[in-house]
């Protein structure tokens, strides 16, 4: 696993300096990457996988990777949190607000998460008229308030 954090950290560079990278800096083409069960470096692709898998591997250093499809790009991903923080920012006295907490992208799944303590079809319409409707978020039912300690 060490291995995979390694040529991670390589990709990841790859995009620009951590503290002055944008989300703009991000390809079209990468959905982002996670570490799987065997300790391996899984990288998503959106679109065509052998279009950019020369230019990933050149990226990460190694051949020693696992390239998979995916829906969406990080940068897709990440703008989608971009909306839904700021929708929590500028309203957060708002009951849509008020009904959830907790909301992430879940890197393995190539997906963003939001957690609704009043989970119903009601709720999640509301969610999606006036924070964002976006396919690539799945709704839950929350499973408890977060405590912070």
């Amino acid at each position: 696993q060490s291995k995979a954090s390694e040529v991670y950290s390589r990709l990841n560079e790859s995009f620009g300096k951590i503290e002055e990278r944008k989300v703009s800096d991000y390809p079209d083409y990468y959905g982002g990457s996670f570490t799987n069960v065997d300790g391996k470096l899984v990288i998503y692709v959106k679109g065509n996988v052998e279009d950019y898998k020369k230019e990933l591997l050149k990226k990460a250093g190694t051949d020693d990777l696992i390239f998979e499809p995916c829906n969406f790009s990080f940068k897709e991903l990440t703008e989608i949190m971009d909306t839904i923080n700021a929708y929590k920012l500028n309203n957060a006295d708002s009951p849509i607000c008020a009904n959830f907490n907790s909301y992430a992208i879940l890197d393995a799944e190539n997906r963003i998460v939001v957690d609704l303590d009043e989970y119903n079809e009601e709720q999640i319409a509301a969610f999606k008229k006036r924070v964002i409707n976006s396919p690539a978020i799945e709704f839950r039912k929350a499973t408890g308030k977060i405590v912070f300690l």
